[in-house]
């Protein structure tokens, strides 16, 4: 096996041993859960005082360790779920129990190891008032009553204590009568589902640490001239197969990829061959221009009646642009060669970008309810009335999801796409009459100069080849005193975490981006299964525990933990597939405002740079500088 197939798979492997330790978790919390809130029901415990008195007469009567063997005892001990329905341990397993217990009831406890003629071990429970008492939860007990630390030690029976079990990891002769503040580091101690989760969690970090150092020196050696990196055969296989992949004309993709949808998705995705058609009506017609002369359009004479079907001229130029499926598509003759896979002057990346995105929402069309929750954020700080009687413009609107939203708050919606995908957004948004779907390219496009009140633009400019100059573009087609809303891929600022992964992401795409786009979408899946492992599930644990929220916070790829899992996988495709990508900075978000004149700049983070700002009532053509 070669080192980097091990690699990965020892990521795969400590990614479904995290996933598993997690779940395990999950269910032992929610057992003790029960336990405890049952205890301390049925004692009616209103304080915590009450609520110890409880739970240590419950442990009392509940667990035993007569008859129990102290052989073969596993490392880490038994969980407090197993416990508690065994019934069986000695003093360490029964603290364990009643610190997991007291945990669920809010009272803050950790264990005190205590060593004399006979060791024991016991938990120290914090009350409101701050007062600690020792909770000795053994039957029979050697410490009956709710006794503060110093009031136990004066007795011959001890003579040291420590909260960490010194004498087993051989420290005893290293520290006497520590008594650490635990915290919140006490639920990792007491809970081995968590802690193996947290040591195969970090094992993973440590792995990547080492291959990304392992690259690091490589690529400086190389570049030194001190070693040669040879060319990998499968690398120059997969690019070949790229090519001919890609060589393929955009209709006949387009049908093939409808067949996949179709297959893999079932009656979740629609055949938009036996859709209802569409009708075209004059207000529609009405707001559409040519997109090259900018000139008025009307129907075609192949045109019969205002079906679907048929055609749309120019009174112009007398440019003809077809309609099928009830999306006008209203591309220059050049984007549709290239498109249709001749040779043109547009940039190649371009238009495999389109494919790649086609591809990408023919695959993964659904409607979830989450979208909505997810609409609302990147449209902050707008409220949902900003859209009422606004005509908008969603520029790149992929599978629809943000059109659609758009138009439940009271919006007219054009929605524009340049490839495939205008497709899906005519069937997930298409059905609302506020909602029209076109097919045309940002550069060009197919309206009249200051049409629209509000123009959005989520997740596409820094997929052009030159995102400035297509903002630049969006603002003609601006009302003055019109808001414009773009949202831009980030470069990670001040997280050396998330920079390093991006690192590794920017490597892998090297590769990616060249793969035919079924291998990257069958790959999305273990990478999303890997990221839900290592980064979604652990969040969701420390996010739970009130000291480590600020630390959960600052995982990458948090965001995932709100969606259902295929929502990760559709954006493993995003990441990997498209080969035309920028990030920014804050900074540079900045200056694309500044430079386009506009008022109300202001710049959000959102898992990415969300910029806005409004278009001043009187302003000449905007400034752009290139670079």
């Amino acid at each position: 096996m070669k080192s980097g197939q091990a690699f990965r798979w020892s990521l795969l492997i400590l990614a479904l041993l995290v996933s598993i330790e997690c779940l395990l978790q999950y269910n032992e919390s929610e057992y003790v859960r029960s336990v405890t809130l049952d205890v301390i029901s049925k004692a009616n415990a209103t304080d915590d005082r009450a609520r110890i008195l409880a739970l240590r007469a419950y442990l009392r009567g509940a667990v035993h360790y007569s008859g129990v063997s102290k052989e073969n005892r596993p490392f880490l001990r038994a969980t407090a779920g197993e416990i508690l329905k065994s019934g069986e341990g000695y003093c360490g397993e029964v603290t364990r129990a009643f610190i997991c217990m007291a945990g669920e009831a809010g009272i803050r406890s950790q264990r005190i190891n205590l060593y004399g003629r006979t060791p024991h071990v016991v938990a120290e429970a914090e009350l409101d008032s701050g007062e600690r008492f020792i909770v000795d939860c053994q039957n029979p007990p050697e410490i009956e009553q709710l006794e503060p630390l110093d009031q136990v030690m004066p007795r011959l029976d001890y003579d040291d204590y420590s909260t960490l079990n010194v004498r087993r990891l051989h420290l005893s002769w290293l520290v006497s009568r520590v008594k650490l503040r635990m915290g919140d580091l006490t639920y990792w101690s007491e809970n081995p589902h968590a802690l193996k989760a947290a040591l195969w969690f970090f094992l993973s970090l440590g792995l990547i640490a080492l291959k990304m150092m392992r690259n690091l020196l490589r690529y400086v050696l190389h570049k030194r001239g001190w070693i040669h990196i040879s060319d990998e055969p499968s690398i120059n296989a997969a690019a070949n197969a790229l090519w001919r992949y890609r060589g393929r004309r955009i209709d006949e993709i387009t049908l093939a990829l409808r067949g996949d949808a179709m297959s893999d998705h079932g009656s979740n995705v629609v055949d938009i061959r036996r859709s209802k058609a569409v009708r075209l009506d004059d207000s529609m017609v009405d707001t559409l221009r040519c997109p090259g002369c900018e000139g008025g359009l009307v129907f075609g004479d192949d045109a019969s009646g205002r079906d679907a079907e048929g055609s749309l001229s120019c009174m112009e130029c007398g440019s003809e642009f077809d309609v099928i499926n009830g999306i006008p598509r209203m591309l220059l003759p050049e984007m549709r060669d290239a498109l249709a896979g001749k040779e043109t002057r547009i940039d190649t990346r371009q238009i495999e970008t389109a494919q790649s995105f086609g591809f990408e929402w023919t695959h993964f069309p659904d409607m979830y309810v989450e979208w909505n929750r997810n609409f609302l954020d990147y449209m902050k700080p707008l409220e949902p009335s900003f859209f009422q009687r606004k005509k908008v413009l969603d520029a790149g609107c992929g599978s629809g999801r943000h059109a659609f939203y758009a138009a439940q708050y009271g919006a007219e919606v054009w929605a524009v796409d340049i490839g495939p995908a205008a497709e899906v957004a005519r069937r997930n948004a298409g059905g609302s009459d506020s909602v029209h779907v076109v097919q045309a390219d940002l550069n060009n496009l197919p309206f009249a100069p200051e049409s629209f009140d509000f123009i959005y633009s989520i997740g596409v400019l820094h997929h052009l080849p030159e995102p400035e100059a297509a903002f630049r573009n969006l603002l003609r087609y601006l009302k003055p005193g019109g808001e414009i809303k773009v949202y831009l891929y980030w470069k990670p600022e001040g997280q050396p975490l998330k920079r390093a992964l991006l690192g590794l992401v920017t490597l892998a795409r090297r590769v990616t981006t060249r793969l035919p786009y079924r291998l990257v979408y069958l790959f999305s899946f273990p990478a999303a299964c890997a990221a839900f492992a290592i980064f979604v599930g652990p969040y969701r644990l420390l996010s739970k525990i009130a000291g480590l929220r600020r630390i959960a916070d600052r995982i990458p790829m948090r965001q995932y933990s709100r969606y259902p899992f295929r929502v990760c996988v559709n954006d493993q495709f995003d990441r990997f597939s498209a080969p035309l990508e920028r990030r920014y900075t804050r900074a540079e978000v900045e200056s694309w405002l500044t430079r386009a004149g506009l008022e109300d700049a202001e710049v959000r983070p959102n898992c990415g740079w969300g910029g806005s700002g409004r278009k001043p009532e009187f302003m000449n053509e905007p400034l752009f500088v290139e670079g």
